[in-house]
């Protein structure tokens, strides 16, 4: 049993259940942070934080392995590498623009403050919106105060009509396309010159989907 394994069940947490640092007295706090500088010597002084850190790390970690024991067949390492990079993908967008939920959508937007209103919205197609986590959240560049730029209605349409779901969209937008010229060539870099954007997308979407 590991140091912090001894000092949860002091505690008489639950094993397998993440620990909070404000379950532990001061000399268990000194006991733990001593143990894990010894095993991790470039931990940062911030230690409180980076030992929650690890204990998030572990406990996801946990919960994806339980969920790989239920399939019959063990994943790739491809595949394993293929999704680690999609979500280092989605979470590059969300570091970069911000992912609204429904309730900020709304009151970016100046509407009463429902989910009800962002799901309306997406399902005309006036908004772009990726599920993750089980609900659906809006990328920030979409957003240009408290209006949706333009671009991004005819974008949609224009996907639908070419059969591509929300998802598809936003990656296309966030990921460099050859039809582009110069530094910016990434899509979402050009909401403002929406006519590009379209034309751009016209020419990718007939070759590529």
């Amino acid at each position: 049993m590991t140091a912090s394994q001894s000092a949860a069940a002091q505690q008489g947490a639950t094993p397998g259940e993440p620990w909070r640092w404000s379950d532990f007295d001061p000399a268990q706090r000194a006991a733990l942070e001593q143990y894990s500088r010894a095993m991790a010597p470039d931990a940062p002084l911030d230690f409180e934080r980076w030992i929650a850190r690890q204990t998030v790390v572990f406990s996801e970690t946990a919960a994806l392995s339980a969920t790989l024991a239920r399939h019959s067949e063990p994943l790739t390492t491809e595949l394993v590498g293929s999704l680690n990079d999609a979500e280092h993908f989605w979470r590059g967008i969300e570091d970069e623009f911000g992912l609204l939920t429904s309730l900020e959508v709304a009151r970016a937007l100046g509407a009463s403050a429902n989910r009800s209103f962002a799901s309306d919205q997406r399902r005309a197609g006036r908004v772009l919106a990726l599920r993750r986590l089980n609900r659906y959240v809006y990328p920030g560049f979409q957003f240009d105060g408290a209006a949706v730029r333009p671009v991004i209605g005819r974008l949609s349409a224009l996907a639908r009509r070419r059969g591509l779901d929300d998802r598809a969209v936003i990656a296309w937008l966030c990921r460099p396309t050859t039809y582009l010229r110069g530094e910016a060539r990434r899509p979402v870099d050009h909401l403002d010159e929406p006519d590009l954007v379209l034309d751009v997308a016209e020419r990718a979407w007939d070759v590529a989907w």
